[in-house]
């Protein structure tokens, strides 16, 4: 799905400033962390910034070894989120953005939040950032606002089904033109909190990084999970 777009990924959706402060805020110096879903690697650069051990997981090979490529002392592996969140590694941080969560289906995500509880270290957070489904689900966009940077053309494009969102993706470099294609699971806020909660875990919720209390009209939705 996303292997055609790879090697443009970090031109396409350049990194928020202010992540490298949110990171900080959460790091536990000289402990284990775990990325999921780590792309290209800019978030598990930033979690060792903080001088923390940190591996990367993504099950796109292509976004493997481009994360390799820019950051080559670093851990990366391709693999199931979902299975390696089951090892018996504890980790202080663990970390899944980029909107990684909706490709899991209801009941590997229910499954997922309680292998997070036996992961997480006393005192341990995971930082999560997605789309707002509330919001998306609300006005039904047939498109995302397509991405212009010099000749290159990116466009996310949705199907809505019963209960899942068909998505797509097109870029265009120098009119050559490549498309991807999966599905998404389209969390509504009341649902992710009955998990997480069904997990014995706790969640606080937020509209973006600078911690401003999440509305149903924001674009994105942040949460920051705990052990109770």
């Amino acid at each position: 799905m996303y292997s055609h777009f790879s090697h443009y990924y970090n031109l396409i959706f350049p990194e928020d400033p202010k992540i490298k402060d949110f990171i900080k805020a959460y790091a536990k110096p000289h402990q284990h962390a775990l990325d999921l879903g780590c792309g290209t690697g800019r978030l598990t650069y930033r979690i060792h910034e903080n001088n923390m051990a940190v591996k990367g997981i993504d099950l796109d090979e292509s976004m493997i070894l481009v994360a390799r490529k820019n950051y080559p002392y670093l851990d990366f592996e391709v693999g199931d989120m979902t299975e390696v969140i089951k090892s018996n590694q504890q980790y202080a941080l663990i970390t899944c953005f980029g909107n990684t969560l909706p490709h899991l289906s209801r009941k590997s995500l229910q499954a997922f939040f309680i292998d997070v509880e036996k992961s997480l270290t006393p005192g341990g957070v995971m930082l999560i950032q997605m789309l707002n489904y509330d919001l998306i689900l609300q006005e039904k966009p047939q498109a995302l606002k397509k991405i212009v940077i010099d000749s290159i053309e990116f466009e996310r494009r949705y199907r809505y089904l019963n209960h899942e969102i068909e998505f797509e993706t097109i870029l265009k470099v120098d009119h050559h033109e490549t498309h991807g294609k999966t599905k998404l699971y389209p969390y509504r806020l009341d649902e992710l909190k009955d998990m997480i909660k069904h997990a014995r875990l706790y969640g606080n919720y937020f509209g973006n990084l600078d911690a401003k209390p999440f509305e149903l009209t924001d674009y994105y939705l942040y949460i920051i999970i705990s052990k109770k």
